[in-house]
């Protein structure tokens, strides 16, 4: 539980980074390779992003749609 935790906020954290760095704060993000969605959930957490994740590895895929990533 505390591991899935930890990915949680480094996902939330990691989200905030890549929108200051960019100075982001809004419009469409297509996050390619977004393996099992857990970053793309969180950067589409604001209602200013429209989010589309990509992944050519159907076990990725499967995941994300899983909804494992817990959005």
């Amino acid at each position: 539980v505390f591991a899935e935790q930890a990915a949680v906020a480094d996902h939330e954290q990691l989200a905030r980074q890549i929108f200051t760095e960019t100075g982001v704060q809004g419009g469409l993000v297509v996050h390619v390779g977004c393996g099992d969605g857990q970053l793309t959930a969180e950067l589409g957490a604001g209602e200013m992003f429209c989010v589309q994740g990509l992944d050519a590895r159907p076990e990725q895929v499967d995941a994300a749609l899983s909804g494992r990533h817990g959005r």
